[in-house]
């Protein structure tokens, strides 16, 4: 009885500490009723999905409070039971420190906090706190004896501004405060106060002062877009997370920028120097990579950006970017996440940090012989020995190479002939085929505009180049026949181009391309009787923009929303029986069709679909019938549907039979597939490992190639955030 009572309690105290501290931060879930959550998840993630690990905890402390912000061990907490009540915690030595009641916050909802910590050189007591409300400061500095919050308004150029993403670097507290007409130029504020350092009076007015530093045009097209401040190294980063779609807010591409102080200006960067970062709704911290590069456990420096989804219904997801390949990487750290759980928040302990940075400074490589690093001696002798083949091969006769490289898959083909010039010489330039089987998945590594094409069917890869005139990065935002429509970044320029022929031409400019949700074509763009249509939403009324071959501007026709409201999504538009069909988010269907030069609009009902979530939706025309797919959160579950005509009705699709589809954000497919063992699948723009990902509607399950280690979700899945099947 005794034994089993130490063991309980020996239990209870495991559960009621902190777990091991690693050289990557904890991502804190907290579970529980709105106001009792009194368990929290600590999850450590990894640049490999399947290295997370994760424990339950119940930390005194944690229970019924939420976590504001971080500095280094110490966490600014609110209490859940009274939201006038916050504290300070060290999560190392466990130090409580209370603040005094803020009974001024009544019903303000907070937006940025900060905790700067140490203040002036006192020490760890002496730190100061900062909350920032609609338009309100409230501040508290424990080496000021008046012992009381101060609460003052937020202005700056004479206007009322909201302070948000609120960082310290250096002592310094900067904050993202945009003023209406300054046009991004006066938004980058240090936030100051005046001072009264023998500690006798209480602080003077709250000052905000403009850094006049103009924002980078980020400016990628799409509406949905967040920004994320933190401090690295004695520095300031603005890590950008650009969304497709602002109702689901799923990310297409990634930005940083560093504050040159210098300058005066936003910095671009692409590397982080051995470092990764993690951003979350309420906090963001980074930390240092692993020592060795490519080891199997812990954080790949220099390559890795995570973030929490802001989007509701994506509570237990975690995403990483990698900066090497622009690919989006879906990860579920605690598969086993207790609900109901709350967004979570990043904590990095400074102590972490700073071991492993020493670790780092302490990392001599390997040499070999003449002072080389074992990877560079390694790297010399791959490419003599590459050198050496090639040489050889360049000796046999022409029509012999020539005879060899016939016999060459596309893709070996082309980079057959980039090998050398003797090689590009003697094989022709490749007839692309026009009666290709499968559609190919094209995607972009990086902003250069160098393409990567891969087969579904075969493992390997070949190259292609986008003529690089936008002066922008360049996204595929629909593919039919061959035809990419291009937009650029900045939304200002809409062009089709066939990259097999390289015909290409321009659309019309129009002020609202930007606002443009998905938009597609009917025929060949180049084609007498092709039209092009976009959708947007405003306020009350639907906008379809069309413009038709040889037409100089665009056409706007409106709709008002009637029951049900169609909410436009990203999915592309399929152009079927003389229409144009239209997804929304939900699984609407609308459809508009041009008679008599004078658009018609009408809106279907929806699918009936598995509770939850659905993450993507996408339209295929399949043999002349129209289908839909929704893909629910992390892939847990995939759904077909046939839209029955003349009923009007989403009937379910159990088989394709002898068809295969191929789904992106900006384009899908069906086609007959010949060999028995690409039927009645589903290819994703996802890659594991080599291959391209497929879903089996005969197992219900993930799979890429040859149907190999099965998979039941989309977790640890990669997918590229520029992609087209085409």
């Amino acid at each position: 009885m005794r034994r089993d009572l130490a063991m309980e309690e020996e239990k209870r105290k495991i559960q009621c500490c902190l777990p091991p501290a690693g050289s990557a931060p904890w991502l804190v879930y907290t579970h529980g009723s709105s106001r009792k959550r009194k368990m929290q998840t600590f999850c450590t993630v990894s640049s490999s999905p399947l290295c997370t690990e994760y424990c339950f905890k119940s930390i005194p402390q944690l229970r019924s409070k939420e976590i504001l912000s971080s500095s280094g061990e110490w966490l600014l907490l609110c209490d859940l039971d009274d939201l006038s009540v916050f504290s300070i915690w060290n999560s190392i030595s466990s130090q409580v420190i209370h603040l005094p009641p803020l009974n001024a916050l009544d019903d303000e909802v907070l937006i940025s906090c900060s905790l700067v910590l140490p203040s002036c050189g006192h020490g760890d007591e002496n730190f100061s706190v900062f909350l920032f409300a609609d338009g309100v400061a409230f501040s508290y500095q424990s080496f000021r004896n008046n012992n009381s919050w101060v609460v003052q308004s937020t202005e700056l150029l004479g206007q009322r501004v909201h302070v948000r993403n609120v960082v310290t670097c250096n002592g310094i507290i900067y904050g993202h405060a945009p003023v209406g007409n300054s046009g991004g130029d006066s938004d980058l504020v240090i936030i100051e106060f005046n001072d009264n350092c023998s500690g006798l009076d209480g602080p003077g007015p709250l000052t905000l002062r403009s850094l006049k530093v103009k924002y980078p045009d980020a400016g990628f097209k799409y509406a949905g877009h967040s920004k994320h401040f933190l401090e690295s190294c004695g520095r300031v980063y603005m890590v950008v997370l650009h969304a497709r779609d602002p109702e689901t807010r799923t990310v297409c591409a990634v930005n940083i920028w560093e504050l040159n102080l210098s300058l005066m200006k936003w910095v671009r960067v692409k590397f982080l120097g051995g470092r990764a970062f993690f951003i979350g709704v309420q906090s963001c911290t980074w930390c240092w990579g692993d020592i060795v590069h490519g080891e199997s456990r812990g954080i790949e420096g220099n390559l890795y950006i995570f973030f929490v989804p802001e989007h509701y219904g994506l509570t237990e997801a975690l995403y990483q970017f990698n900066l090497e390949d622009c690919s989006l990487a879906s990860l579920l750290p605690c598969p086993n996440l207790p609900s109901p759980s709350y967004s979570p928040t990043w904590v990095m302990s400074q102590h972490q940090r700073f071991a492993v940075e020493d670790a780092h400074k302490c990392n001599d490589k390997k040499v070999g012989y003449l002072g080389q690093s074992r990877d560079a001696v390694q790297s010399q002798r791959q490419e003599e020995n590459e050198v050496a083949e090639r040489f050889l091969l360049c000796e046999l006769p022409h029509d012999l190479i020539l005879r060899v490289a016939q016999q060459l898959h596309l893709f070996d083909y082309l980079n057959f002939r980039a090998t050398c010039k003797l090689l590009n010489y003697v094989a022709p330039p490749a007839r692309w085929r026009t009666n290709n089987s499968y559609p190919l998945l094209m995607f972009f590594e990086s902003d250069d505009p160098l393409c990567r094409l891969m087969d579904p069917c075969r493992s390997g890869s070949s190259y292609m180049f986008i003529p690089e005139t936008f002066g922008g990065i360049v996204f595929m935002e629909f593919c039919k026949d061959g035809w990419l429509l291009l937009c650029t970044n900045r939304g200002d320029c809409l062009e089709f181009f066939n990259p097999f022929t390289g015909v290409r031409g321009k659309f019309p400019y129009f002020k609202f391309l930007c606002d443009f949700l998905t938009i597609g074509f009917s025929t060949c763009p180049t084609s007498s009787d092709c039209v092009t249509a976009a959708i947007l939403a405003r306020f009350s009324e639907i906008f379809i923009c069309y413009v038709t071959y040889g037409d100089e501007m665009w056409h706007i026709c409106s709709f008002p929303q009637h029951e049900p409201e169609f909410l436009p999504g990203v999915s592309r538009p399929v152009y079927y029986k003389g229409a144009f069909y239209f997804l929304d988010s939900r699984g609407y269907l609308g459809v508009f069709k041009l008679i008599n030069g004078e658009g018609k609009w009408d809106v279907h009902g929806k699918p009936e679909m598995p509770c939850g979530y659905h993450c993507s939706s996408h339209l295929v025309d399949c043999d002349g019938e129209l289908l839909s797919i929704f893909i629910g959160e992390m892939g847990e579950w995939i759904r077909v549907f046939k839209f029955e005509q003349p009923k009007m009705k989403w009937v379910p699709v159990k088989s394709l039979g002898n068809h295969t589809l191929f789904v992106s954000p900006s384009s899908s497919f069906a086609a007959v597939a010949m060999e028995r063992e690409m039927r009645n699948r589903i290819y994703l723009a996802k890659r594991n490992g080599t291959g391209i990902l497929f879903y089996s509607l005969d197992t219900g399950k993930y799979s890429s190639l040859k149907g190999e280690d099965w998979m039941e979700d989309l977790s640890g899945t990669k997918e590229q955030v520029r992609c087209c099947w085409i």
